[in-house]
């Protein structure tokens, strides 16, 4: 035995022969337990009963695995795709549960992790459709990508303060999940962790979160509120971040935000005011594209630049104010603001490009400031 994994015990898989481990140490040896079968014996059978009590002392009932105790690992692919598997709880001892573990578990409804867990590997639990609750302990630092996705039946899940990422797809396509509750130690909010949650209403971003990556909350039909708590370092919102959340109405960007990639905002046709705070220095393309309830928009000295499409088709945009600040209009980037009535340009604007304030039937208040000139086309009024 590998002197490194003195002592580590290692589950591998219900049914299958123990072998030696080059890393890990020994596996848990096939004739000390016995799990269910894919035709696995009623608890009433004098065979079953007879079985369980003369191996391990692992907990076995129909559809019910506990795993011993002195396993510390769980396997890549242990269990996965067991159809006849429904419950698992996982006890003290056990410091990983490895990739796909339990992948494609489609009858199990509830997984119970004790305190000692410290790392679930890719897609431990993915497309579990029947799973609905899951308890993650403190104590876990690691959720690796995927973990939970596809898990269409989860409603509810924690994120204790030990984890310091959620990775990305960790949560993708959970379309039942309606309430995430993200403690205070979180730092990033990787690439599509919550996308197509489609009845997620309510996030609270603790201000830990520095970054917020591309898609993370993208196409989450139902949310309507995110709440960003500030926090004392420079965070980031990514590309599509939140793209696509049609029922968004509320959301007020700390002070300590620094970027919002492109069409972090696109098509959130319910928001209805937003704030740009004065350490963002460009608005990307298309950022609040086609949010079509946008009233009003408030951009901070401090904005250099409002590039491309940035708030193309806010159809219900009224009123906007450019600060001293912004040197350069990108082109599109209020085209199609129908209803927008007047624009407010400062005398520290240098250059509008084509378009930028095209088809804007509504707008008969605009004043530009001498010292401005436009690249090609037209003004767009």
């Amino acid at each position: 035995m590998n002197g490194k994994g003195k002592g580590a015990i290692v589950f591998e898989a219900f049914g299958r022969p123990a072998r030696r481990s080059k890393g890990d140490g020994i596996l848990f040896p096939a004739h000390q337990i016995t799990m269910p079968s894919k035709k696995a014996p009623t608890a009433d059978k004098k065979e079953g009963k007879k079985e369980g009590k003369k191996k391990s002392g692992a907990k076995i009932g129909q559809g019910h695995v506990t795993i011993p105790r002195g396993v510390t690992t769980i396997r890549a692919n242990a269990f996965s795709r067991r159809s006849d598997l429904t419950h698992v709880t996982i006890p003290k001892g056990v410091t990983t549960i490895g990739d796909k573990a339990f992948y494609r578990c489609s009858a199990l409804t509830k997984v119970t992790i004790r305190e000692g867990v410290e790392k679930i590997g890719y897609g431990a639990f993915s497309e579990c459709d029947a799973l609905t609750h899951v308890t993650i302990p403190e104590g876990v630092t690691e959720i690796e990508g995927i973990a939970f996705a596809g898990c269409i039946k989860l409603e509810k899940v924690t994120i204790p303060r030990s984890v310091t990422d959620i990775e990305r797809a960790t949560f993708s396509g959970c379309t039942a999940l309606t309430h995430v509750t993200i403690r205070g130690k979180v730092k990033e909010i990787a690439q599509a962790a919550f996308a197509d949650c489609k009845s997620l209403e309510h996030v609270v971003i603790p201000g830990s979160v520095t970054r917020i990556g591309d898609s993370a909350f993208y196409r989450c039909w139902s949310l309507v509120d995110v709440v960003m708590n500030q926090g004392k370092d420079e965070t980031m919102i990514g590309w599509s971040a939140f793209g696509n959340c049609i029922q968004l109405k509320r959301i007020e960007i700390p002070k300590n935000v620094t970027e919002i990639k492109d069409s972090a905002f696109f098509n959130c046709q319910s928001l209805e005011h937003v704030v740009i705070p004065r350490r963002v220095t460009r608005i990307h393309k298309w950022t609040f594209a086609g949010c079509t309830a946008l009233e009003s928009v408030e951009i901070q000295e401090g904005v250099t630049e409002i590039e491309e499409g940035a708030f193309e088709k806010c159809k219900s945009l009224i009123e906007v104010v450019i600060p001293k600040s912004v040197i350069r209009i990108g082109r599109n980037a209020f085209r199609r603001c129908t209803s927008l009535k007047s624009v407010i340009l400062n005398e520290g604007l240098k250059e509008i490009m084509t378009d930028a304030f095209d088809e804007c039937e509504s707008l008969r208040n605009l004043v530009i400031p001498k010292g401005a000139h436009r690249t090609t086309g037209r003004w767009g009024v």
